[in-house]
């Protein structure tokens, strides 16, 4: 064949080109394939990975307590050998000295500090000057009375000064009984009633208890006598009337002379507002029975300022037969004495 037949034999260039455009992309696309399958690992056997981790993981277990106790030991060792060392260096003992001292100057220092602030000096307390004394015209035209014995107007406040005047024996002069109106003591059944022997109070009229040894006022009349109001509080239960009259005897003794008794052999009580089923004689308008000192004016209460009473109530239900007594030991002061 001769060269110019060759030439017309072969195809053009440009109908080549998509041949070997197709062929290279191929080439190409197997080599990218192949390459990936290689880089990837095959996938491991369950079976096997788990056996794997499990022994794996018991000598981690094994390695770190071996590694926490070689930690510790050492750590305590490392520890004292520092301390000794520390100890045994010159610069070490010196700051435990400094240390001493500071702590023995902060220890010394704190209560010395503490106890000049927490104590404080004892305030000055006033003293209560003298109460001059009381005039007793009755003692005399110029006699008195001292004033720490008789109190005036009100009784002693705490604090001040009261001569110290026995009270009377408890077991002296014994309680009899007592002689109601109209009726013989011997007659009289066993006493039954609690009867609370007290006062009325300035501002309510309501029964007030008189304290064990309290003060009693002794109170002047219009008529110029003077007397000590007495008020009694009875429980009578299932009466459930507002107003109850009851038989009253009142009389005051010094030492075991009486020298005061009540006038009214009967009153009217009416229901306490404090105590259920009580009944009371004291109210506002009048604040209870007046027991007179019998045979004196109001110029002689100074001859009983500060002295002490005795003072006894006996009370009877009239109705039910029922009946008690009761006695109070009070000091007396004076509401209006004479003072020339």
């Amino acid at each position: 064949m001769s060269p110019t037949s060759r030439l017309r034999a072969r195809p053009p260039l440009p109908a080549l080109l998509p041949a070997l455009l197709t062929t290279l992309l191929t080439t190409l696309l197997t080599a990218t394939a192949c390459s990936q399958d290689a880089a990837e690992p095959a996938p491991p056997d369950t079976a096997q990975l788990d056996t794997a981790q499990l022994d794996t993981a018991k000598p981690d277990t094994d390695t770190e307590t071996a590694t926490d106790t070689a930690t510790d030991t050492a750590t305590d060792t490392d520890t004292e050998t520092a301390t000794d060392t520390a100890t045994a260096t010159p610069e070490s003992d010196t700051a435990e000295s400094d240390t001493d001292t500071e702590t023995a100057t902060d220890t010394e220092t704190a209560p010395d500090t503490a106890t000049a602030t927490d104590i404080d000096p004892e305030p000055d307390i006033p003293q209560q000057p003298p109460l001059p004394p009381v005039a007793c015209p009755a003692l005399g035209v110029t006699a008195t009375i001292p004033g720490d014995v008789c109190f005036v107007a009100s009784p002693p406040e705490p604090g001040v000064a009261v001569a110290d005047i026995p009270s009377p024996d408890a077991t002296a002069c014994p309680q009899g009984l007592p002689t109601f109106q109209g009726l013989d003591p011997t007659a009289l059944p066993a006493p039954s009633l609690n009867v609370e022997i007290g006062y009325a109070a300035d501002d309510t009229g309501l029964f007030v208890p008189y304290e064990p040894n309290g003060w009693a006022a002794l109170s002047h009349g219009t008529q110029n006598g003077f007397h000590l109001w007495t008020a009694f509080r009875v429980p009578l239960p299932d009466v459930g009337v507002a107003k109850k009259a009851l038989q009253v005897t009142a009389s005051a003794l010094i030492g075991c002379d009486e020298v005061a008794k009540a006038l009214a052999p009967q009153v009217f009580a009416l229901q306490d507002a404090t105590l259920p089923d009580g009944y009371t004689n004291a109210t506002a308008a009048q604040p209870g029975l007046q027991t007179v000192f019998t045979g004196q004016n109001s110029a002689q209460s100074c001859t009983f300022c500060g002295k002490w009473v005795r003072l006894r109530v006996a009370v009877r239900d009239p109705e039910s037969g029922a009946w008690g007594q009761s006695e109070a030991v009070l000091r007396m002061y004076d509401t209006a004495p004479l003072v020339q």
